[in-house]
């Protein structure tokens, strides 16, 4: 369905329209990079950043290209390309200071590249701005964020343990649905707590 959708996003670029198909090409990255073809993922996810420059008045569009710089740079962390990856994670930080996502990411490429006191840094921004988050209301972005934050920090019993409690009071719906496919999350799925997670997120989705 994917494979179909980024034709028909193609199809659109350019053209005046205010809801058009888009961030197709990023999520068709993020499967890719969840199959272990982070080559791929890179690749589409550079076409939604080339997408979405021929539509600068679409609604969503910088929410898209922020979430295309984050999976550039998760692509290029599995490629073990550090600075290139941290780079990409900068660029969407540009765009939404304090997007606690791409500090986490951005923290995890410092640390592989052996920056420990800056990943802290990084991580400690994060950790601020989902406390933010939460401040604000919006409680159940802050919930799936901590999890993250908790695997960067190697803490995976955590992680399965927020996430548990996200899906168990979220009301129906949206919440949660990209955590098959969240780079952030490929740690887990060694855990044995996490196909748990994915088998209450499809009844969720029934």
């Amino acid at each position: 369905m994917l494979h179909q959708g980024v034709v028909l996003q193609d199809k659109q670029a350019g053209r005046a329209s205010r809801y058009p198909a888009s961030g197709l090409h990023w999520l068709l990255g993020m499967v890719d990079l969840a199959r272990g073809d982070a080559g791929r993922a890179l690749v589409e996810c550079r076409l939604e950043l080339e997408s979405a420059s021929a539509a600068r008045s679409r609604v969503w569009r910088q929410e898209f290209v922020m979430n295309a710089h984050d999976g550039c740079g998760f692509a290029l962390l599995a490629e073990r390309r550090f600075d290139e990856a941290a780079a990409a994670f900068g660029q969407a930080l540009r765009l939404f200071p304090g997007h606690a996502r791409s500090q986490i990411g951005r923290a995890q490429c410092l640390s592989a590249a052996g920056r420990p006191a800056e990943a802290h840094a990084s991580l400690q921004e994060a950790g601020a701005s989902i406390a933010e988050l939460a401040r604000g209301g919006r409680l159940l972005e802050a919930a799936l964020l901590s999890a993250m934050s908790s695997v960067a920090r190697g803490r995976p019993e955590e992680a399965i343990a927020a996430l548990n409690r996200l899906l168990a009071e979220a009301p129906p719906g949206f919440p949660g649905w990209t955590i098959p496919i969240e780079p952030l999350f490929e740690p887990l799925h060694a855990q044995p707590g996490f196909a748990g997670i994915l088998a209450r997120l499809a009844a969720r989705a029934r």
